[in-house]
């Protein structure tokens, strides 16, 4: 995985309980460098990086500025860029049957 400056992963599971983590700082419980995608990364690999990783969302570094985050993609934005990509092929089904 590329060095891309972000600190590393903390996941949910790591953390316990409330009453587990207080006094914790979140060094204490970071597991891995995190997986990452990047603002040219295709829709495609950042989802199949989420399954992979066991994840739902995803930092988004900037490849001339590695350490500089440009946004986080989740498992939502995937969902909404599919549905959108499948009503597309429905209008377009659609209008070929009408034509």
């Amino acid at each position: 995985m590329p060095e891309v400056g972000f600190e590393p992963v903390v996941r949910r599971s790591g953390v316990g309980g409330w009453r587990e983590a207080e006094g914790r700082c979140v060094r204490d419980v970071v597991g891995r460098p995190p997986a990452v995608a990047y603002e040219d990364s295709s829709l495609r690999e950042a989802a199949d990086l989420m399954s992979e990783e066991g994840v739902g969302r995803l930092p988004v570094p900037s490849r001339e500025t590695p350490g500089r985050g440009v946004g986080i993609i989740t498992r939502s934005d995937l969902l909404g860029a599919h549905r959108r990509r499948l009503e597309n092929a429905r209008r377009r089904a659609r209008a070929w049957q009408s034509a």
